[in-house]
């Protein structure tokens, strides 16, 4: 048999989980994830160094990370074992150390396929300013209108 995890002292078993947001995100996610337990939140926009990340999810039953957070063994030991998930509201985890996570037993989430939509709006967008050559017609607009190039401009 595998170590076992100790379980809640008496005193938090009424806690809500302590869930720590490290960086902006939709007011929307913000109130749902208030709705299931205490919810931090950085006061600045300004991303946490690794300092105050450890800092930060101190005590934490959850962290939802952005793109720039590492999230290694430091920030999961800093973090404690009562730790149980780490979601990325990114497409990818290379900022996660997935392996230290599943020593620690915490389960680590992201967000795979947000940006198929907009990738491919993209792409249209740009096949189709190719074909019907919309540059060059920005760039005769601007010219006839005495402004120069429209690259000339912020």
């Amino acid at each position: 048999m595998g170590p076992t995890r100790a379980g809640p002292s008496e005193d938090t078993l009424d806690a809500p989980p302590r869930i720590v947001v490290t960086g902006a995100v939709p007011a929307a996610a913000t109130s749902v994830l208030a709705a299931a337990g205490d919810v931090w939140t950085p006061a600045g926009e300004e991303a946490l160094d690794p300092d105050g990340l450890r800092a930060a999810v101190a005590g934490a039953d959850a962290v939802l990370t952005l793109l720039h957070d590492r999230v290694d063994e430091a920030v999961l030991a800093a973090a404690g074992p009562q730790l149980k998930i780490v979601a990325n509201v990114a497409v990818g985890f290379d900022n996660i150390d997935v392996a230290a996570c599943a020593r620690h037993g915490v389960t680590v989430t992201n967000t795979p396929d947000v940006l198929v939509p907009a990738t491919a709006d993209l792409a249209m967008a740009l096949m189709l300013a190719v074909t019907r050559r919309l540059v060059d017609d920005i760039d005769q607009s601007f010219n006839r209108r005495g402004l120069g190039s429209h690259t000339s401009h912020p």
